[in-house]
């Protein structure tokens, strides 16, 4: 059941205790209490620091494709305090949406009702050992059945950038942080909440939000698509092997059903479907690379011509649609990437895993975009050379001058302003 607060919620970063079963196998981390956010300048390079009393036509312009981007990112897109204390509801969540998700987890969701979005800055962690990007995504090793595909689904391992990340602006790296602190902010408040009359050793289990790493005292994020396979047929239907006439009393010892996933795979003509263009949306399983040919019994002995592959909204730095299947070999280790994603929590009664059973805290993915995304670099590149008034803060008015300009010099048209930012994105 949701919980009900009685009190508000927890400040974002705050040092709340997560309590788990002592026999649980799912340790929630552990960390010392969390000092204030420092102020964008604190992390930054001196030649970045903006001086103590700064002109306010002087301040520092960002050069760099990837500057400009992760600075529009922030300034427009991503997570901020405001935006969590304004728009994340309060009361009754997590809550359940089976009408709309079509399932019995728990959601986050805003004061609208609708589902409540995290979008921060990370890096892709591809190494990870929690990253299932290649071909066969999470599928266990060995034959493929229908009930395992039905499950199939990616998972990335993001890092946040930290203090260490001096070659991004502090902005950016104040997104990271924050992102961090929320999500163990709303694993806590659902911990205290919910287990405030349990004695510790008849708690549920726990895994949380974040990952824990010992060996470099750190938190990853662990992203996750939904069922990548849609339209399958039912995992319960028996399979039937196809076997051509010619291939009767062609076999040494009798048919079995091993033998004959083994002779599907053996028998199995390369595909010649032509290669995906790139942005392809539309992707069928027949599409599906396949290096391993562990898809192939399944080609063989079910119909699968009607099933799709469907995958987030990630997007290169060119706004091009990067397929699921493409992820492997798309997403590198280290990209810096935009990130969408929605939380949920799966409540499981007691069983012979977890006595007193367990929540598992999920992060889903939504959408990415690598860094610098072109789009942004232009958007940013139009406002910030758009006419402004002498404290910077605004566009000025037809009457007076842009900062540090002679009013006899000529200001460039929207249209003018726009080809610039095209030809610079054009060079990226």
């Amino acid at each position: 059941m949701p919980a009900t607060r009685s009190r508000g919620r927890p400040t974002v970063g705050a040092d709340a205790p997560i309590t788990t079963s002592a026999a649980s196998h799912h340790d929630l981390p552990t960390s010392p209490p969390l000092s204030p956010a420092p102020s964008d300048n604190e992390n930054l390079p001196r030649s970045r620091t903006a001086s103590s009393s700064p002109d306010p036509c002087s301040n520092p312009v960002p050069t760099s494709p990837m500057d400009i981007a992760l600075l529009y990112s922030v300034e427009n897109i991503c997570t901020t305090l405001k935006s969590i204390s304004d728009d994340l509801a309060v009361e009754n969540n997590p809550r359940p949406l089976r009408n709309v998700m079509r399932n019995s987890a728990e959601y986050w969701v805003a004061n609208d009702g609708n589902l409540w979005h995290l979008k921060f800055i990370a890096k892709l962690d591809t190494t990870g050992h929690f990253t299932k990007m290649g071909p066969y995504f999470n599928l266990q090793t060995g034959g493929i059945d229908l009930a395992a595909l039905q499950k199939a689904r990616a998972q990335i391992e993001l890092r946040p950038l930290d203090e260490n990340d001096t070659t991004y602006p502090a902005e950016a790296i104040r997104s990271s942080r924050i992102a961090i602190d929320t999500l163990l902010a709303m694993c806590s408040e659902v911990e205290q909440v919910r287990n405030a009359k349990i004695p510790a050793e008849n708690r549920p289990s726990v895994t949380p939000f974040l990952k824990s790493h010992l060996y470099n005292d750190s938190f990853s994020i662990v992203v996750h698509t939904e069922p990548l396979f849609r339209g399958l047929p039912n995992p319960q239907s028996a399979e039937t092997p196809i076997m051509a006439r010619a291939n009767i009393g062609q076999s040494n010892a009798l048919m079995s059903p091993s033998k004959a996933k083994a002779h599907a795979i053996a028998t199995t003509q390369p595909s010649h479907r032509p290669k995906k263009p790139a942005g392809s949306r539309i992707w069928q399983f027949d599409d599906m690379p396949d290096p391993e040919s562990r898809y192939a019994s399944l080609k063989n002995s079910h119909d699968l011509k009607d099933v799709t592959v469907q995958s987030p909204d990630v997007f290169d730095t060119n706004g091009v649609f990067i397929h699921a299947a493409e992820y492997n070999t798309k997403l590198h280790d280290g990209q810096v990437m935009e990130v969408d994603v929605i939380l949920r929590l799966w409540t499981f009664k007691p069983g012979l895993k977890d006595v007193n059973g367990s929540c598992i805290y999920q992060v889903m993915l939504q959408g990415m975009k690598l860094m610098p995304y072109a789009e942004y670099v232009k958007n940013n590149l139009v406002r910030r050379a758009l006419p402004q008034t002498p404290d910077c803060k605004g566009k000025r008015k037809a009457s007076e001058s842009p900062c540090n300009q002679s009013p006899s010099k000529k200001t460039m048209t929207l249209s003018e302003v726009e080809d610039v930012a095209n030809m610079q994105v054009d060079e990226m």
